[in-house]
């Protein structure tokens, strides 16, 4: 799977978006890591969606991003992670 694009960032979201891989797909897993207190956290995502906000993010703090979809086959591999920090208030 391809990473996922950083469509918009504010100090407390991020707007993500991403191609389908093609086939069939039953839901994404989207992995959050918060670099900065090493807090991670995984969200399922409807297999019809091609973006996600990400709410309730920290002013100043640095995120890796990685994905997976799933579908009858199993997991994909984890896409390349992608990074971003958050601007401050």
């Amino acid at each position: 799977m391809t990473p996922p694009t950083l469509v918009r960032i504010t100090s407390t979201n991020a707007v993500l978006s991403w191609e389908f891989p093609g086939g069939t797909v039953s839901y994404y897993l989207v992995h959050i890591e918060n670099r900065g207190q090493q807090v991670a956290t995984s969200m399922i995502v409807e297999g019809d969606s091609l973006s996600l906000i990400l709410d309730e993010l920290f002013p100043n703090t640095s995120y890796e991003i990685s994905m997976q979809s799933f579908n009858n086959n199993g997991l994909s591999a984890l896409s390349p992670k992608i990074y971003f920090t958050t601007p401050s208030k």
